[in-house]
């Protein structure tokens, strides 16, 4: 990824979507139907993310689409298990799992509370309680029933092991904010001039559709921030919910299609909104555009979230980390000398091609200044004709 940024900045979009071709390669498999884990997310995001706005600066619209169709979801995915504290997929199964055996051993109204960091030692303490062996005599007639549920249990939990790990995701409130910023615009940008280009009711439906059902998620997300915020700032934790309440917005203030919160912050979709009414509906070309929203503050911005939510401690440092495959030994810590040609040559040509560039503009301008003066002594040679024919 890195190297992809250092490559865009000169302008080779095309030699920089290739780098990003192998990031996707090494966070490909890390999200999958049934397996979420916030910290894979925000590699993912980082990834589609840098790939959407390479593929957009090369006025690649469909592609960049499908990678920021993706970006969004995943970011409002790290929205629920960073700020609504939602569970994985993998953890939820695991809860339900280990709330089925409670339910199977369960035969009183004793309540029987599942937390997931010790499910197993309280199930596997209740077989072995003298409660248990209570409500196991107290049905005559069900003993081999119960000591047979009791295996049954036990069996079950054993096979279903221990609790999923779960890395939580390094990302604050903020660069939560700016990545939904920047998926937006872009993917308002890529529904628009898709519309443009191919002006099919199906495609201008998309654009219109897209930006009103955008705006509604916003609304949502910008209520679970905003509650976040107030509980923050309370005290010692007082009057913490578990919840979002049903007057969640009685603190905002409608504005159109957006909700803005009476606060200092301006909100995301009141940002959309009004890209939408100045640029998008504007009929604005398509450079334009660009030039207007993907400007410097913004690529700014962009760096910030795909990077900074690396710099954590356990980001793997540059002196403990093999720079090659070979085994740990004293010359493990030796850069491979291929990759270190590899680099060099990467940074040649993009030296050449600066060079290559300065050279075609002076020699254009050259041509350009001796066009001018042979053009001057035509001129001259036609007045001194014309001047020799009158006298």
């Amino acid at each position: 990824m890195v190297l992809s940024v250092s490559t865009a900045k000169v302008g080779k979009y095309k030699q920089a979507l290739n780098f990003m071709e192998i990031s996707h390669n090494v966070v490909q498999g890390l999200h999958t139907p049934v397996y979420h884990s916030p910290r894979n997310i925000d590699y993912l995001l980082a990834a589609n993310t840098l790939t959407a706005y390479l593929l957009i600066k090369s006025s690649k619209l469909e592609e960049a689409l499908s990678c920021l169709e993706f970006a969004e979801k995943l970011i409002f995915l790290q929205v629920k298990y960073t700020l609504e504290d939602e569970k994985p997929p993998q953890v939820a199964k695991y809860l339900t799992d280990i709330r089925k055996i409670q339910e199977d051993l369960q035969e009183s109204n004793k309540p029987f509370v599942v937390e997931i960091h010790d499910a197993q030692t309280q199930i596997t303490r209740f077989l072995e309680s003298k409660e248990s062996q209570r409500l196991s005599d107290s049905k005559t007639g069900h003993d081999e029933y119960r000591r047979q549920l009791k295996e049954d249990a036990l069996v079950r939990l054993k096979k279903l092991g221990a609790p999923p790990k779960v890395k939580q995701s390094k990302m604050s409130m903020t660069l939560i904010q700016n990545y939904i910023l920047a998926i937006c615009l872009m993917k308002n940008i890529a529904l628009k001039f898709i519309a443009t280009k191919t002006p099919t009711v199906s495609n201008k439906r998309a654009f219109q559709v897209g930006i009103k059902k955008q705006i509604e998620e916003l609304s949502e997300v910008e209520a679970v921030m905003i509650l976040k915020k107030q509980q923050s700032l309370r005290p010692n934790g007082q009057g913490r919910s578990t919840g979002i309440p049903h007057s969640r917005t009685k603190n905002m203030v409608p504005i159109e299609q957006g909700m803005m919160p009476l606060s200092e912050e301006i909100s995301v979709s009141y940002l959309i909104i009004q890209h939408k009414k100045e640029m998008l509906d504007q009929n604005l070309p398509f450079r334009t555009v660009l030039a207007e929203t993907l400007d410097a503050e913004f690529v700014k911005m962009l760096y910030g979230c795909l990077f900074v939510p690396f710099l954590h401690e356990e980001t793997p440092q540059k002196c403990v980390i093999p720079l090659n495959r070979e085994s740990a030994d004293k010359y493990a810590f030796v850069p491979s000398e291929d990759e270190v040609k590899y680099m060099l040559s990467i940074r040649k040509k993009a030296l050449d091609a600066l060079e290559r560039k300065y050279e075609l503009t002076e020699r254009s301008r050259q041509s350009r200044l001796e066009q001018d003066l042979h053009k001057q002594k035509i001129l001259e040679k036609a007045i001194d004709r014309a001047n020799k024919e009158l006298d």
